[in-house]
Formats: structure tokens, sequence, C-alpha cells
């Protein structure tokens, strides 16, 4: 029994051994799939990286594309609008100097018309002058005229006179002496032809002198009625116009002077003043006058001569003015800095300029040979100062352009609260009520974190949330001022 026993045993042990053979081979074939699984799926989770992996490098590279592209929209876009506002300022500029071009040639048309009116005036004073000589002349030859016809009226009382007292003597002698009558008779009558022709002459002499001073100067002719000549000399028909009288060469004008009224041949200062001095201070007022129109034509045409000369001046300044407006605002910015001659800023300050700027990264380096970044051409077209510009330019990398574009916004402008101050506040209870409730306005936004750039970007936030929330549209004139205020 106890071999038997053992043999039991034995084969108990030798079929646990062959079992736990089996569950060994049956670990390592699990083993084996176990690793053989891991490793495919390690190959599986290898390539499902890898194609991750090259997905994402795609999506960056594109993503770095559209950057670039949107960089460039952005940089031409401002370089538009930059070219639209230098435009607007040399369309403004062009304007401006078109009108004062035409305040000035205002002014000059105001000065021609002003120039033409006196010379009008001018010409109208010279045409009532000339019309006062042809008066005066006309008051001359009718006052020789009446003046030669009394001369006439008392000849003929004279000779009317003469032949009165002449037949009374001859009534007186006609008793006495017959025979010596007829002789007397015959004198008489020859004495009588005599001053009869002596007579007319005169009166043919004054009325020619009358008749040559509307053909010859009126002082001339005067002095050829009048005799005031001396008897040395004498005048052809070069000096006399030809007349019915005065029709030979050489005639002495001694003939032609009548006596004077003392008997003499020669006229003295004294009769010479009485008879004709009123005569002679018309025509010296007549010569004058005539000089005098002389004189308005001078200055007339000295004035014609200015009119002209100053009108070539105005064109000349016109034309210099256009061409220094030509030069003055060119179409090339760099042009006029070059032609303006700007002086040099100092040394110390573009150091210090350079400092800063390399500083906050608008160029890559301190010296001379650096360039502008990214950054520095993002300020160049910002109307922002560098540290505000740099906000946005962060803002854009981090993917908070639109907060930033706020923040820099409030940073730039005006605070949006109402800040009492105790110079226009007379009442401190007053002055403090106000600074508190400004404190509470102020804390209401804040939220808490104690910052005055993020108060107001929350401020902004609410306000808009207001404005779009009554569906207001900026065409509404009356929301938009109210939500200005």
């Amino acid at each position: 029994e106890a071999p038997q026993a053992d043999e039991d045993r034995l084969e108990a042990i030798s079929a646990e051994a062959n079992r736990l053979k089996q569950q060994i081979v049956d670990a390592k074939k699990e083993k084996d799939f176990a690793r053989s699984r891991r490793q495919s799926i390690e190959k599986e989770s290898v390539c499902e990286h890898t194609n991750t992996a090259k997905q994402i490098a795609n999506y960056h590279c594109r993503l770095q594309a559209m950057h670039n592209t949107i960089t460039v929209d952005k940089e031409e876009a401002n370089s538009l609008r930059q070219n639209c506002r230098n435009d607007d300022r040399k369309k403004q500029s062009q304007q401006a100097l078109a009108r004062k071009l035409k305040e000035e040639a205002d002014l000059c048309k105001a000065h021609k018309a002003k120039l033409v009116v006196e010379v009008q005036t001018e010409s109208d004073k010279m045409a009532a002058l000339r019309a006062e000589v042809k008066t005066y002349e006309q008051r001359l030859k009718e006052a020789l005229e009446r003046k030669v016809l009394a001369e006439a009226e008392v000849m003929a009382a004279k000779m009317a006179q003469a032949a009165q007292e002449q037949l009374e003597k001859e009534e007186e002698d006609e008793t006495r002496n017959v025979t010596m009558m007829t002789g007397s008779d015959d004198e008489q009558e020859e004495d009588d032809e005599e001053e009869e022709a002596r007579v007319l002459n005169d009166l043919e002499l004054s009325y020619e002198g009358l008749e040559l001073s509307s053909i010859m100067p009126v002082p001339a002719a005067v002095r050829l009625a009048t005799g005031h000549i001396s008897h040395q000399e004498k005048m052809s028909k070069a000096d006399i116009p030809e007349t019915g009288i005065l029709e030979r060469e050489g005639i002495e004008f001694g003939r032609w002077t009548r006596p004077s009224p003392s008997g003499n041949k020669d006229w003295t200062e004294e009769e010479l003043e009485a008879e004709y001095g009123e005569h002679l201070r018309n025509l010296e007022k007549v010569l004058l006058e005539l000089r005098q129109e002389q004189a308005e034509q001078a200055e007339e045409r000295r004035c014609q001569s200015r009119l002209a000369a100053l009108k070539q001046k105005k064109r000349q300044e016109a034309a210099a003015a256009a061409a220094r407006a030509g030069k003055r605002f060119p179409w090339s910015m760099g042009n006029w800095l070059r032609s303006e001659k700007a002086e040099a800023p100092d040394l110390k300050n573009v150091e210090l300029a350079r400092e800063r700027n390399a500083e906050l990264g608008a160029i890559s380096e301190c010296s001379e040979d650096a360039y502008i970044t990214a950054l520095g051409r993002l300020c160049l077209q910002l109307p922002l100062d560098l540290k505000l510009s740099r906000l946005v330019w962060l803002g854009a990398h981090f993917g908070l352009m639109a907060d930033a574009v706020v923040l820099a916004s409030v940073l730039s402008s005006l605070d949006s609260f109402s800040m009492p101050s105790p110079l226009f506040m007379r009442e401190e209870a007053d002055f403090v009520e106000r600074l508190r409730s400004a404190a509470s306005a102020r804390l209401l936004f804040d939220g808490g974190e104690l910052s005055e750039p993020l108060m107001q970007r929350q401020l902004f936030l609410e306000w808009l949330a207001e404005f779009h929330k009554h569906h207001y549209v900026w065409g509404d004139k009356d929301k938009v001022l109210w939500a200005r205020r």
C-alpha cells in the first residue's frame, strides 16, 4: 500500500508538473503575443504621432504664411492710408496756395480798377479844363470883337464931329471968301478921305488880328493886331499867315501900327497897360491853363506808364510766387527736407534715442549697423508712442489684438471719469462727496484688480454691451450723442 501511495503521489506530482509546464508554455505564448501586440501598438503610436507632428508643422507653416500675408496687407493698407493723407495734405496746400493767388489777383484787380477810376477822373478834369480854355478863348474873341466895334463907333463919332465942325466952319467962311472956298473944299475932301482910309485900315487890322487868333497863337495874333512889336522888327509870310492885307514878304510892321492915343508913333508903358493890360493878363491866364493842360497830359502819360509797369511787376511777382510755391511744396517730402537743409540734431540725443529703441525692440541692436525690426515698422505706421505700439504688437502675438488696441486707445486718450478738484469746489463736504462718488465708480469697473487700464477696458466693454443692447447704429445721431455722453 505504501508503494502504491507513492506511485499515486508521483503521478499526481508529474501531472501537476505537466500542468505547470503547460501553463508556462501558455504564459510564454501570451507573453510573446503581448510583446508583439505592444510592438504593433508602439508602431501605430509612432506613426500616429508622426502624422500629428507633420500636421502640426503644416498648420504652423500655414499660420506663419497667413500671418506674413496679413502683415504685408496691413503694411500695404497703412502705406495707402499714409499716401491718402499725404495727397489730402498736398491738396489742402494747393488749395491754400490757389486761394492766396486768387486773393492777390483780386487785390490787383481792385488796384487796377482804382487806377482806372483815377485815370478817368483825371481825364474828366482835363476835359473840363479844355472846355474852360475854349470858353476863355471864346470870351476873348467876343471881348476883342466888342473892343473893335467900340473903337469903330468912337472913330465914327469923331468923324461925325469933325464933319460937323467942318460944316460950321465952311458956313462961317462962305461969306468972307468965295474964291478961296473951292480950294479949301478940295483940301478938306482929301483930308476926309485920308482919315476915313486910316480908320478903315485900323478896323481891318483889328479884324485881321481877331481872325488870326483862330489860326495862330493868340498872343502873336494880339501883338500883330495891336502893334506890340518894335519898329526894328519885321515879319514875313512865315510869321504872318496869308490874308487879304498881309501878302507881301518883308513888310515893315511899323506901317500897320496905329498911333498911340497921345498921337505919338511909339506907345508908352502906361498907354499899353491902360489899353491892353487886361487882355494881356487874360492871355497869360490862357497860357497858364494851356501849360497846366500840357502838364496834366504828361502826368496822365506818366500814370499810364506806371500802371503798365505795375501790371508787369504784379505778373512777375505772381510768376515768382508760383515758382516758389512749386519749390516749397514738392511732391517728394525728402526733396523738400533736403531743400530746407534742416539742422542736424545733437549726437548725444541721437545716441539716447538709439539706446531706447534698442531697449524696446524697435531696432535690432544699439549700433549704427542696426536694422529696423517688425516692431519698429509697426511703430512707424501707428499714431502712438513706442511703448503703446509695443503693447499692440505683443497683443497681436498673444492673440489679444482687440484688448491691446483698447488698452492703447485708453492710455493715449483722456480719462473717462471725472476727477473733482478743490480748486473749483469751495465746500469741503461737496468735494469729499464727489471724490467718494468718483472712487466708487472706478472700483465698480475695476473688479478688484486695482489697475487703471483694466478698469478702462471693462468700462469700454460695458459701454459696447449697452450700446448694442438697444440696437443703436452709428447713423442715428441722437443715439450716437447719447453713447458719447
